[in-house]
């Protein structure tokens, strides 16, 4: 799979949108609400902007575009994945209605598929609409319906031969919107077109997103009632080390960028390293490596000896737990310093990092009440979207993107896949960001090429 945004898909017509209704109210049953899902209700409370995560693929070619059977086969398999995947289905209370007077922090509730119906929307039906047009058009649309309200904030479209799905961020993270694509294709593919494709995880084989939430809750409790336990003080020590160094600071990227405050961003998408080029230790060990590299290329670029950044880790476990198979928002984050060059020291931060999200990022940030500089804290992200040794090849044209929301820092994501090693990065829209980004990046470029 590939990461990207949206401008950077190419778009055809005619177009049609699958769109949800939901019938009477949600459940009664309440469920507690996760940390992500707070603060992400908080954002946007605050901006008023959307935020969501989508993707993408190719439509088989036994789906001929336009015909009825297309329809019905699309509008199935929504509904079925729908109803595979608990966290499509959940939404917050409205907080006007009385709940549960133990869930002062909010709650949510879910609906039942069979409240669902879905029925199709023609939109942009010339054939030869412009690519652009199109994207601006589905942008819009995606804005509209996935953001967090009282039915679920799903979208699903049919693009010329691509289908596009997206859901607000409460229901779904990058790993989802991976699993959710391989449901979806397992579901409108025959057989003959799954060959050669590694299926989804089995949905009934993963253990529900509730399950999640409830664990988060219980986890939450505890150690809040543990204070003084061993495990949390080891957690707490890698992050004092953070802070130690960054002053207390939840670090921005460490130059001035032209802006303290979120403003339009500028983006750019870019294959970095291809994969016959993907050789030694950054063939094995690749976060560390370009990690460290980044670090040097930083330091030539702005100066700085150091670079302290946060890094998203989910928390689905080893790479055999049943949670991969789990739809929802399942990341925390961890702490990392990179020295220049030093790859083994990035790795034993990430190592450090992968422990300490056992505990919830509320007691950190209770603890060490750090300072935010910037609105968002400069983020460096790395996934892996190999099939693996034995497995096949991957979902014709699937990609992963997501919205564009102001910023005053720099945010990237690092992506391997068949192709080798690609780069999303988001920064503030300012001359001063764009101008650093360009040769950081550049550099970056030739260190992991070994001919810097």
């Amino acid at each position: 799979m590939d990461v990207c945004y949206l401008d950077d898909i190419a778009l055809s017509g005619p177009c049609a949108q699958y769109v949800l209704d939901w019938d009477g109210i949600p459940g009664s049953e309440t469920f507690p609400l996760t940390l992500n899902q707070r603060n992400h209700l908080e954002s946007a409370r605050t901006s008023g902007r959307p935020s969501w995560v989508a993707g993408s693929f190719i439509l088989p070619s036994s789906l001929l575009a336009g015909t009825q059977e297309a329809s019905d086969t699309i509008t199935e398999a929504i509904r079925t994945l729908i109803g595979d995947y608990d966290a499509l289905r959940l939404v917050p209370s409205d907080p006007s209605e009385p709940s549960d007077p133990s869930e002062s922090e909010g709650s949510q509730r879910m609906w039942s598929n069979d409240q669902l119906s879905i029925s199709t929307a023609a939109f942009l039906t010339d054939s030869h609409a412009d690519s652009s047009t199109i994207r601006q058009e589905v942008e819009t649309r995606i804005d509209e319906a996935c953001q967090p309200g009282r039915a679920p904030g799903l979208f699903f479209a049919v693009c010329g031969n691509r289908l596009v799905v997206a859901s607000d961020h409460f229901h779904a993270d990058m790993a989802s919107i991976h699993i959710i694509l391989r449901r979806v294709w397992d579901l409108v593919t025959s057989s003959a077109e799954k060959l050669g494709h590694p299926s989804a995880p089995d949905p009934a084989a993963a253990p529900s997103f509730i399950d999640v939430v409830r664990k988060e809750r219980e986890a939450s409790a505890h150690w809040h009632d543990s204070k003084n336990s061993d495990e949390l003080q080891r957690a707490l020590t890698v992050w004092k080390r953070f802070f130690d160094h960054t002053r207390g600071i939840v670090p921005a990227f460490p130059a001035d960028l032209g802006t303290t405050t979120s403003v339009a961003p500028h983006h750019r998408t870019e294959l970095l390293i291809p994969a016959a080029n993907m050789n030694g230790p950054l063939a094995t060990r690749t976060f560390a490596e370009l990690v460290a590299a980044l670090a040097s290329s930083v330091r030539a670029v702005v100066g700085a000896e150091s670079l302290p950044c946060v890094v998203p880790i989910h928390t689905r476990g080893r790479s055999s737990s049943s949670y991969h198979g789990t739809v929802g928002w399942m990341v925390s984050n961890g702490p990392v310093i990179a020295e220049p060059g030093n790859s083994d020291g990035v790795r034993q931060w990430l190592r450090d990092g992968i422990n300490a999200v056992s505990i919830p990022l509320d007691i950190v940030m209770e603890t060490f009440n750090p300072v935010m500089p910037t609105p968002q804290p400069f983020m460096v992200s790395y996934s892996d979207f190999r099939t693996g040794s034995g497995r096949a090849a991957p979902i014709p044209g699937a990609v992963y993107c997501s919205s564009l929301a102001p910023t005053a820092t720099v945010q990237l994501w690092f992506t391997r896949n068949g192709k080798g090693l690609s780069l999303r990065a988001k920064y503030p829209g300012t001359s001063q960001a764009e101008a650093i980004l360009n040769e950081c990046v550049n550099d970056l470029a030739l260190r992991l090429l070994g001919t810097a």
